[in-house]
């Protein structure tokens, strides 16, 4: 499966969205790792793979998902690697490109499906838990709030209101209109789903926010930052964000998921380096992403002025786009050559269908008595 800017993976439940999410998650960041260190396997990778597993699993939950027979095989801009877990002992083998220069570093960001933890569980901060990504979410959530406050609100116009945290810092704000505002767990579902969302969107989501650029794993190998050939502006200093989002459309009406998906899109497309990959049950976001393509298409490489229909910064080309549908063990391309045809949904949305020739059913069935 090609990994590119924008990666939709789409199917029942329990057809292996998220995981292969993390998969490709934990990819990037072992990519990002060996290169800062200058390939000598720092923490999480190391010669036998059984560090490797164990970081994957324990960060991902995915205790129960490895076989004897599993391999991940990983082809990346600046490294390529094989991961197998065979008998006697698993194996990782990795190799780094030759021509680094180029090397951008990107902070991963997964957001899982139970994001509004932060906003059922007030005093998630006082729970011990282990390292894995829900703790990485909950951090990653912890810095980017502060950023917020009554001086320099985040603006949800998806919902009319603003976020921010109060003066002490312990209580997240929904504003609303006439200044009416209300703790972030006593407002609706799919606000404590959606404000996540945007708050990391846009905070990490620009590199020039003020945040910490040097991680815990960067201090440790300072020496090998120091003398390696790269510019050190290219191994400290995050370019963007590669976000990993569990089903942004959480429960959330399809007029507000288009709107959600606008504003995930408009933040993604602002920086060149941002990517995005999400999860998804609902056809209507493969529906929105068919439009953008077409529009860049359209506007970009045909000559037609359609930025009256989708603005330019909703735009996205074809070839940076990669759509799956997972099914049955097996991941099938669901994105057309021709702009034209978009995403394939017709499949998708078989209820539909099955809905509407129940209705034929008993019409008919009324007409015959």
């Amino acid at each position: 499966m090609p990994i590119r800017k924008y990666n939709i993976l789409i199917g029942s439940s329990a057809t292996g969205k998220s995981t292969l999410a993390k998969v490709i998650c934990n990819a990037e960041w072992v990519e990002k790792e060996l290169v800062v260190s200058g390939g000598k396997r720092p923490e999480g990778v190391q010669d036998d793979g059984r560090s490797y597993v164990a970081n994957l699993i324990a960060y991902h939950h995915l205790e129960s998902y490895l076989h004897p027979d599993t391999r991940i095989a990983y082809e990346g801009s600046y490294v390529s690697f094989v991961f197998q877990n065979a008998n006697p002992k698993p194996s990782f083998t990795y190799t780094l490109k030759g021509d680094l220069c180029d090397f951008k570093r990107l902070k991963t960001l997964y957001i899982p499906a139970e994001r509004n933890v932060v906003a059922v569980i007030p005093n998630w901060f006082d729970i011990k838990l282990p390292q894995n990504n829900l703790r990485g979410y909950l951090s990653a959530w912890e810095e980017a709030r502060k950023y917020y406050t009554s001086q320099n609100p985040l603006p949800l116009p998806l919902f009319g209101a603003k976020y921010y945290t109060s003066q002490d810092g312990s209580k997240d704000i929904i504003s609303f209109c006439q200044n009416k505002a209300m703790a972030l767990g006593e407002v609706a579902s799919g606000i404590q789903t959606s404000v996540p969302l945007s708050l990391l969107l846009g905070y990490f989501g620009k590199p020039n926010q003020p945040k910490e650029l040097i991680s815990i794993l960067d201090q440790r190998n300072w020496a090998d930052v120091e003398s390696s050939a790269l510019p050190s502006e290219n191994l400290l200093s995050i370019k963007g964000t590669s976000f990993f989002i569990e089903e942004p459309e959480l429960n959330l009406f399809p007029k507000l998921q288009h709107k959600l998906f606008e504003g995930i899109i408009k933040e993604i497309n602002e920086v060149a380096s941002n990517a995005l990959t999400i999860t998804t049950h609902s056809p209507y976001i493969l529906a929105f992403l068919s439009n953008y393509i077409y529009a860049y298409e359209l506007q970009h490489k045909v000559g037609i002025e359609v930025s009256d229909i989708v603005p330019l910064e909703l735009m996205i080309p074809q070839e940076s786009v990669s759509a799956y549908l997972l099914k049955d063990g097996t991941a099938t391309n669901i994105l057309s050559d021709d702009y034209t045809l978009g995403i394939d949904i017709k499949d998708l949305d078989a209820v539909s269908k099955e809905i509407g020739s129940t209705w034929d059913d008993l019409v008919q069935r009324e007409v015959n008595r």
